[in-house]
């Protein structure tokens, strides 16, 4: 053996802990790729806004417009539980109150939070939306702050959970326009 890095067979211990180094990263993959495949596909909730306008209501100024919340995962994939949705409105432009539904079987409003720029409007809707399901459609209404008529836009996004596990869905961006 040449200085005690080649045996008679002709295979040097620097090519075994070479070929062990590699291997190691391997066999760590290879562990870990059962649980990753047999894992379950989360549910994702997704926005469909419809048209969102101002009005004048008998001097009740209001903006308002309608939403669902579907579930598009993949075939398999987990339910998406109990779906709240966030409208974002600029606080230049919405009112002193609270959020109402207009119309909407299972949803319901939960809170106004403000921040410096935006009031934060949360709704629920309370049930379980198997892949492909929607919700009923939320028509909202929202205190608006002036009477002007120029459009602006708003944010909704919504959340919930799938198999225990928190999950948000993208914010849409929705134009407001006059009536």
């Amino acid at each position: 053996m040449a200085e005690g890095w080649v045996s008679e067979g002709g295979i040097s211990r620097r090519h075994v802990v070479q070929s062990a180094l590699w291997l190691a990263p391997a066999v760590v993959v290879a562990q870990a790729l059962p649980a990753a495949v047999s894992s379950v596909v989360l549910g994702i909730p997704s926005v469909f806004p419809g048209p969102w306008t101002m009005a004048d209501l008998i001097f009740t100024q209001l903006l308002g417009g309608t939403v669902t919340v579907a579930n598009f995962a993949p075939t398999g994939a987990a339910a998406v539980d109990d779906v709240t949705l966030v409208i974002s409105v600029p606080l230049t432009r919405v009112g002193t109150g609270q959020g109402q539904v207009q119309e909407g079987p299972g949803w319901s409003y939960l809170s106004r939070a403000d921040t410096g720029t935006d009031a934060l409007f949360t709704f629920l809707w309370t049930g379980s939306l198997e892949v492909g399901a929607s919700t009923d459609t939320l028509t909202a209404r929202l205190p608006k702050k002036d009477v002007s008529t120029l459009p602006f836009e708003i944010s909704l996004q919504a959340s919930g959970t799938s198999n225990s596990l928190n999950v948000e869905g993208g914010a849409v961006p929705v134009t407001v326009l006059d009536r």
